[in-house]
């Protein structure tokens, strides 16, 4: 649903009159929902024959006229055809069933339902107490023009949220609590929440991303030393230790007398130690540099944060 409609729902559910089923109350202070399926109630079964009804009408009509006057470009009317099959078919169905999501200052959920707002098939909580990172992060994809440039066509998202770590041999491993992954076709969104033409639970992954992040900082936000997970190929590579004096990456320490130079940059965090050195026209290089995407970072919202408190 879009902006306007979730922020008349959180009202509502301040006053116990909104269209879900549940609302979780151990999640804190809910400043986001949404669901897939905006209707209170089931269609009754008067509605649920009309619906059928008008998708039939719909069908019969619509079908014969792409037919009768595009016989000879039947390839124009096969795709129209295609498209009308499609549109009865989401007018003809009259299931009951959908999504329902939250997310607060202290968790997020999602509920499925099925047949009623009550009768759920599957409910996730999840408390960020239960939590050590999300890794998330965004890639925007140009497609090549016939005459040179490129053109922008869509950002694709992806988003995990992982457990607290549990040590198994000599290891630790990282439960994916929740994912999400998919696009969106907007190049310069005005609203960093709400870009136009999402597919997928775009706003809902933004909001847990920026709860999560206030409650981590409030976390750490006194403690000399934060540590940041870093993952490559689905696995934790190595942590990055950030404090006012050091940063430690995996055993590699960087301080003020042996940091050549450090930023971010093009979404990356760049580190290089004054031992580091290009040569041959920069085909071999020797010393220290690390090249980090922020996307490989676990919360790299907290980890700018702390950063620039520490570095700028």
């Amino acid at each position: 649903m879009d902006k306007k409609w979730q922020a008349e729902q959180l009202g509502l559910i301040k006053e116990g009159k909104s269209i879900f089923g549940f609302v979780p109350d151990n999640i804190g202070e809910l400043c986001f929902c949404d669901t897939t399926n905006e209707r209170a109630v089931p269609y009754t079964p008067e509605e649920a024959k009309q619906q059928r009804t008008t998708a039939l009408i719909v069908g019969l009509v619509a079908l014969p006229l792409i037919w009768y006057f595009l016989l000879s470009h039947y390839i124009i009317a096969s795709i129209l055809t295609l498209i009308v099959l499609f549109i009865c078919w989401i007018i003809f169905d009259t299931s009951f069933k959908g999504k329902d999501f939250f997310v607060g200052d202290r968790g997020f959920a999602v509920f499925d339902f099925d047949k009623d707002r009550r009768n759920f098939t599957q409910k996730k909580v999840i408390l960020f107490d239960d939590m050590s990172h999300i890794i998330s992060g965004e890639i925007r994809k140009y497609e090549r023009q016939k005459y040179g440039g490129s053109k922008y066509k869509e950002t694709s998202f992806f988003f995990g949220a992982f457990s607290k770590p549990k040590e198994s041999g000599e290891e630790y491993i990282y439960k994916s609590l929740h994912s999400e992954t998919g696009i969106y076709e907007d190049e310069n969104p005005r609203d960093e929440y709400y870009p136009r033409k999402p597919l997928g639970y775009y706003s809902f992954t933004k909001f847990i991303e920026k709860m999560w992040t206030y409650y981590f900082v409030n976390m750490h936000d006194n403690e000399e030393v934060v540590t940041f997970p870093v993952s490559h190929d689905g696995r934790i590579a190595f942590n990055i230790a950030l404090s006012p004096d050091i940063i430690l990456i995996g055993d590699k320490q960087y301080t003020a007398d042996n940091t050549k130079s450090r930023t971010i940059q093009d979404g990356k965090f760049i580190i290089e130690d004054v031992n580091h050195e290009k040569k041959f026209l920069g085909l071999k290089e020797e010393g220290d540099m690390h090249v980090i995407p922020l996307s490989e970072i676990g919360n790299s919202k907290a980890f700018l944060y702390f950063y620039n408190k520490y570095y700028k």
